[in-house]
């Protein structure tokens, strides 16, 4: 039976960051003293500055009315969405059409289809709300 050939050593293997730093006597730190005098420091002193926290994604909180908002995502063809946003964003900001942000012109298309369902399907009544989770995903070709 033919042995395995023995695998290729690399120049960091068997090195860890903290465990090498223990081995490698480390160059000698200098402090300088009120008086003007230079003393060597075996080890290094805490900083009085605390370190500070790793920066957290923040949730997006309640808006003004106790109200939470959530996201929703529309997949379509490339050139769809280019033409969508093409048409907010070529609206003329000065034009009374022109929403805050493109967020806000799909929120607002979105329930004018919205409106126009409920007044055909439910008359006129808004239908009970479908909560996250109770739609099916992936294509429905």
């Amino acid at each position: 039976m033919a042995t395995r050939p023995t695998p290729k050593k690399s120049s960091f293997g068997g090195t860890h960051s903290i465990e090498h730093a223990q081995d490698v006597p480390s160059t000698p730190l200098v402090a300088a003293q009120p008086n003007g005098s230079v003393v060597a420091v075996t080890e290094p002193t805490a900083s009085a500055e605390p370190l500070a926290p790793a920066k957290t994604r923040r949730k997006p909180g309640p808006v003004p009315g106790g109200r939470v908002k959530k996201k929703a995502a529309v997949w379509a063809d490339e050139e769809v969405i280019e033409r969508i946003r093409g048409a907010w964003f070529h609206t003329p900001t000065t034009s009374a059409e022109r929403e805050a942000s493109f967020s806000d012109f799909l929120l607002q298309a979105a329930l004018v289809r919205t409106a126009e369902r409920e007044q055909k399907y439910n008359q006129g009544k808004e239908f009970p709300p479908a909560p996250a989770g109770s739609i099916g995903v992936g294509r429905k070709s």
